[in-house]
């Protein structure tokens, strides 16, 4: 029966996005511990690279078939998703305690990669060259923070937790789990997303409301899972590194690498709209964040507010 198929699609799903979320949590905390970087470090590049798979996915499948829409909507609504519905859900369960660094680099770095992306695409047009400068930028972001992300020897460590409880016994368990992590991430929002459109489909949810929802959360899914489980295993480095770094791996890399394969035609709605919406979902977290240095709750339960009129309002909008 289609609505069994539908239900066993959303559990099976669910429950992959749940053990890899597990695995990457575990696996690249412990990789920060060995090797003495800061989970906030690898929160902004391994994690945050590792959940941006699927939108890499996607807006590469979507450049090479010439759809540029996809590939660009599925950028700006996961970043909007990233920060309106994972940051504030996570937020909503535990406070979420912002970083000096985070503060003055890492948002304010992620706001400007949103102007450039946003003022490179004034022309319509998003070029190849434009494409190898968004690359760039990302080599340097990942360069930088993984120099940047060693703590010096005898730091006090940056979160509550005990170190010798979060290193796995071998250096080997790490890879596995960040690999298992990863593929547990990608596949549990693939079936999750197939089962959520079958399901929208049983109860006769719109095909645009589909499109404008469920699949373009789907995306957002790995994101989600391994924030929230980094918040309640109290890792919260790795909860605000993974979405800060995931949104500036979608504009860099993602945009870049979907460009260089053929560059993107801007539509107007999207520069006029998309573009400074999802600009104005950045520029609203760093007064958040700067208030007492965290997220807290009710602040939780704005964003998820915020991406609550957003959804409404983009689908009155098509």
């Amino acid at each position: 029966m289609p609505g069994w198929d539908a239900f066993l699609q959303l559990a099976g799903g669910g429950v992959l996005l749940w053990l890899g979320g597990e695995a990457l949590v575990r696996g690249s905390s412990s990789f920060a511990l060995r090797r003495n970087y800061s989970q906030l470090a690898v929160g902004l590049t391994i994690i945050g690279f590792g959940t941006s798979a699927p939108e890499l996915f996607v807006s590469l499948v979507a450049a090479l078939q010439q759809n540029q829409d996809i590939a660009l909507g599925n950028v700006l609504g996961s970043n909007i998703a990233n920060i309106g519905l994972v940051l504030g859900l996570s937020a909503c369960i535990r406070v979420l305690f912002v970083h000096t660094s985070t503060l003055r680099l890492e948002i304010p770095f992620m706001i400007l990669a949103g102007f450039i992306t946003w003022f490179f695409c004034r022309d319509a047009l998003l070029s190849r060259p434009e494409g190898i400068l968004l690359l760039m930028c990302m080599i340097g972001f990942i360069l930088y923070y993984l120099r940047q992300g060693r703590l010096k020897k005898g730091a006090p460590p940056e979160t509550p937790i005990e170190k010798d409880k979060g290193i796995l016994k071998h250096a080997w368990l790490e890879i596995i789990c960040l690999l298992a992590g990863l593929a547990g991430l990608i596949a549990g929002s693939k079936l999750f997303v197939s089962g959520a459109i079958i399901a929208a489909r049983l109860f006769g949810v719109s095909e645009l409301f589909i499109g404008l929802s469920v699949v373009a959360l789907g995306t957002s899914l790995p994101e989600l899972a391994a924030s929230v489980i980094a918040v309640l295993r109290g890792k919260i480095d790795l909860a605000v590194g993974n979405i800060v770094g995931s949104n500036i791996f979608n504009l860099f890399l993602i945009l870049g690498c979907a460009s260089v394969i053929r560059p993107i035609t801007i539509a107007p709605a999207a520069w006029v709209w998309d573009f400074p919406v999802a600009i104005a979902f950045s520029l609203v977290l760093l007064p958040l964040a700067l208030s007492q240095r965290k997220i807290s709750r009710w602040e939780g339960i704005v964003l998820l507010s915020l991406y609550g009129f957003y959804l409404s309002f983009i689908i009155t909008r098509k």
